[in-house]
């Protein structure tokens, strides 16, 4: 089992491994916990222990501290909600999976993987239909669906979407075209 980002080694210190855990979304679950304080003004905080549960990294531990202050309590509750805690009873805390999102930093001058943030698995949404206002949405896009598609039994005189054109391949030369991955990089928030 491969420790990385946030474990310690014997010396207290962040331990780097051989191979950092590259950047990405990790499917979760929580092995252990513990609540502490940091630095010198004792922030409250909770330390999780996250194992990689599928994937090629399957098995490597990291850690997933939340802090308890203003700023930052709801973010920390809906990391544990998304590891499964139901608000009363730690155990809970073990019932579910997650989504770590990772991203490398450097810290005392080590490059090293951190947990950023905790999300649930699956779509979610803040403001979900429900009731009559889901029934009514779903109603509507099987009616899209139908016209669109040519209407149920596959007859009638629905309108299609276009096909969509082929495009010519433009000459290949020595100047690169910019991509998504050269525009600047705003900050993201909960990624």
């Amino acid at each position: 089992m491969t420790q990385q980002n946030g474990q310690q080694n014997g010396n207290g210190q962040p331990a780097e491994s051989a191979s950092l855990l590259p950047e990405g979304r990790y499917k979760v679950k929580a092995v252990d916990h513990t609540y502490g304080t940091a630095g010198a003004k004792k922030t409250k905080q909770i330390g999780v222990a996250l194992e990689i549960v599928e994937g090629p990294h399957t098995g490597t531990q990291l850690s997933w501290y939340g802090f308890f202050t203003p700023d930052s309590e709801e973010f920390t509750i809906n990391g544990m909600f998304a590891l499964g805690f139901a608000g009363v009873d730690e155990k809970t805390l073990y019932s579910g999976e997650a989504q770590a999102v990772v991203e490398h930093e450097v810290y005392q001058n080590k490059k090293r993987a951190k947990v950023q943030w905790l999300n649930p698995i699956g779509v979610v949404m803040k403001d979900q239909m429900e009731g009559a206002e889901l029934a009514s949405m779903k109603k509507y896009v099987q009616g899209l669906a139908a016209r669109l598609k040519g209407g149920a039994n596959g007859g009638g005189n629905a309108q299609q979407l276009p096909a969509r054109k082929p495009t010519a391949q433009a000459p290949q030369d020595d100047i690169p075209f910019p991509d998504d991955d050269d525009a600047p990089q705003q900050s993201r928030y909960r990624r």
